[in-house]
């Protein structure tokens, strides 16, 4: 009969050599424990120090002095707008990237949702779409819309410039992306072929926005877009680039607009390095593409979206009060009857046949080649 291991702990001759063998074991697997942990300490503490090692000391005041953050969950919007498009006269710009990115620093989940531009909802009372909200009212508009559609109560926003953007690829070195299909904009220096590959700022930002060679044109472009922020997410959390993170905030600071503080954004760095893109979720909100008229929207399904969001969002659906008539609770925003009809895809280049033939061997995840 073999010795019952937690005998071992209480070791004495009368167990023998197999429980010698036993509690040896023991040992060194508490000693594995000890080490493994002490390390990953270690390791975060060396993260923190070396992030804040750069930053001047008003910057160093800025992060004590910054309001704590939620460990539990944070909601952030990010919007993504061409400052190069030539607005209408009072028009603030339409917004051509919308996400919505829910992290927990303490299990590591990330949880982003995807907001396809041409969404038909509800701004002050008319149907338009989604990316107009912004053009309409800025950020506070298309906050309040987005709280009268889909019922969410955002905590955060940041706003960007494309220039940013592609800026914030160069300064990491670039970012290693698989492209499903051929991206060639002439005019713009960028000729992508399929493929793994190391894209520079400029590159990575006609990756974002490139939609011609996509059968399902916008929705391919979320998804190009999906792709992007969790490799982009990936690569920053690595060692060498979450360290020179703090420096980054701190120099592209002034090119965002947020309504979170410096010190807050800095201060979430030795945290960041919890997250994990093994535990990020992508999501998109249910619908699909319809004219009416002239016009192409991306019809939402109402009760899709309302599920997905009680699934992934819940602690952030809003709680209607008594005196308010501004805020759907779930969502009961019921789309006027219209006729549909057939959807028809705009016309692509050559790049979509290239794309139909070779679907099968080219994916967003199938990279081939691990740097």
């Amino acid at each position: 009969m073999k010795t019952p291991f937690f005998f071992c702990i209480w070791y004495n001759e009368e167990y023998g050599k197999e429980c010698f063998m036993k509690k040896r074991f023991l040992i060194s697997m508490l000693l594995a424990i000890l080490i493994f942990s002490g390390s990953f300490m270690f390791t975060r503490n060396q993260i923190q120090t070396a992030a804040m090692a750069n930053l001047s000391e008003e910057e160093k005041k800025l992060v004590r002095e910054a309001p704590p953050i939620d460990l539990d969950n944070i909601l952030i919007l990010m919007v993504g707008v061409d400052e190069d498009e030539k607005p209408e006269e009072g028009s603030k710009g339409r917004t051509d990237t919308m996400m919505l990115l829910k992290a927990n620093f303490k299990t590591g989940k990330i949880d982003i949702l995807s907001l396809p531009r041409d969404s038909r909802v509800d701004i002050e009372g008319n149907l338009d779409k989604l990316n107009h909200a912004h053009a309409y009212g800025g950020m506070p508009l298309l906050l309040s819309t987005l709280q009268r559609n889909f019922g969410l109560k955002i905590d955060y926003y940041i706003k960007v410039s494309f220039s940013a953007v592609k800026e914030l690829v160069d300064a990491i070195g670039g970012i290693y992306l698989n492209v499903p299909v051929p991206i060639s904009v002439p005019t713009l220096h960028v000729d992508l072929k399929p493929g793994y590959q190391k894209l520079d700022g400029n590159e990575a930002l006609m990756f974002v926005r490139y939609r011609e060679g996509y059968p399902d044109g916008d929705i391919g472009r979320v998804h190009a877009q999906q792709y992007f922020m969790k490799e982009f997410i990936k690569q920053m959390l690595s060692a060498k680039n979450i360290i020179n993170l703090p420096s980054l905030i701190s120099g592209y600071y002034s090119h965002i607009e947020t309504n979170l503080l410096m010190g807050q954004m800095i201060k979430m760095v030795p945290l960041a390095s919890k997250l994990s893109s093994d535990a990020m979720d992508m999501h998109t909100i249910p619908g699909k593409g319809a004219y009416i008229g002239d016009t192409s929207y991306y019809i939402i399904d109402w009760e899709d979206t309302s599920e997905m969001l009680n699934t992934y969002f819940k602690e952030y659906r809003f709680i209607q009060e008594d005196n308010s008539d501004q805020v759907v609770q779930e969502s009961q925003y019921t789309e006027p009857q219209y006729t549909e009809p057939q959807y028809t895809e705009p016309q692509y280049t050559d790049n979509t046949q290239y794309y139909e033939e070779n679907q099968n061997t080219q994916s967003w995840e199938d990279s081939g080649e691990n740097e």
